[in-house]
């Protein structure tokens, strides 16, 4: 049964494989089918809220399927419809746009600022200036570069690296400030995690590295219990429900960024960890997906770059 899951799910990617630009990477251990679309036309995702690059459609490890489209009817535009993981930045010099004016989104490009209103990734903002795209395919890893000049004064080469590591996937970043403006943003990874597209059930539980402090927490009634540092589910989720967690605070460490995930019942588990101090966490979670979130600060004056890399593991669960 199994077996046809896993021929099921990876069928996904090939069917998406006739639509977008796609590329199969594997060093024997993991496999992955990733997209590498260089222009909008190729690429699967096409909103404004993530950077496009390096969205992960499936990945094979251990038997296991992991992440897959958040929606069963894809639609590229839509702020949503991605799959995990990738990475989204705050947006910079936003507030002090005029409308008609453009702002920066690392990894997507310039936006044109339509209102006075406070931001939303959900809104679909005109794209003007899109930078320019590469990306290079190789056996077990992708090489992406994402090169923006403005006249706003805005500017950096963004250089994203996939790479396979064992039953690993390291994702690594260089931001360089070409520009005349200091770029002052933080980045997060939006894992949206999922295991053979299984239904979040009562052996789900997200651990943290750190005790969580969730004033504003949403949970969809008796669906899950947070205690300590994790968040266990108490029954089977509906599509529907949710988990939802804003800014989770931390101490800022480097040990605090690692957080895992583990589906008791299917055997295996994923863990996120970064290599810079963990600024805040959010969570989120619907019927299928488990999103934990570490984001990392980001302020770089021109001429000066930073780099940082977030490390997937995926693994099975002892018995």
């Amino acid at each position: 049964m199994r077996y046809i899951l896993t021929l099921l799910l990876f069928a996904f990617s090939f069917s998406y494989a006739e639509q977008y630009k796609i590329a199969r990477i594997t060093n024997g251990e993991i496999e992955a089918y990733v997209c590498v679309g260089e222009t909008r036309a190729e690429q699967y995702y096409r909103g404004v809220r993530f950077d496009p690059t390096g969205v992960v459609l499936s990945l094979k490890a251990h038997g296991h399927i992991y992440f897959g489209g958040v929606y069963q009817v894809h639609r590229p535009e839509c702020f949503d419809s991605i799959s995990g993981p990738v990475e989204e930045y705050l947006v910079v010099g936003y507030n002090e746009a005029k409308i008609g004016e453009d702002f920066l989104k690392i990894g997507v490009g310039m936006l044109e600022k339509k209102s006075d209103v406070k931001y939303s990734f959900m809104e679909n903002f005109k794209l003007k200036n899109a930078g320019k795209r590469s990306v290079k395919v190789f056996e077990d890893s992708i090489e992406y570069t994402h090169e923006m000049s403005d006249k706003s004064g805005y500017g950096y080469i963004l250089k994203k690296r996939l790479r396979m590591e064992k039953s690993s996937l390291v994702v690594e970043h260089t931001l360089k400030n070409i520009g005349t403006k200091t770029i002052d943003s933080n980045v997060y990874g939006h894992c949206f995690f999922t295991i053979d597209n299984a239904q979040i059930d009562e052996s789900v539980v997200a651990k943290f590295k750190f005790k969580l402090d969730c004033p504003q927490a949403f949970i969809s009634k008796g669906l899950a219990e947070i205690k300590g540092n994790e968040i266990r589910y108490l029954r089977t989720a509906k599509d529907f429900e949710r988990v939802s967690i804003d800014n989770i605070e931390c101490a800022g460490t480097l040990e605090e960024n690692c957080m895992e995930v583990e589906f008791g019942k299917i055997g295996a588990g994923v863990r996120v960890r970064g290599d810079k101090p963990l600024l805040k966490s959010v969570y989120w979670s619907n019927g299928k997906m488990v999103c934990p979130e570490p984001f990392v600060k980001i302020d770089i004056k021109p001429n000066e770059e930073f780099s940082w890399k977030f490390t997937y593991d995926f693994f099975k669960l002892q018995k």
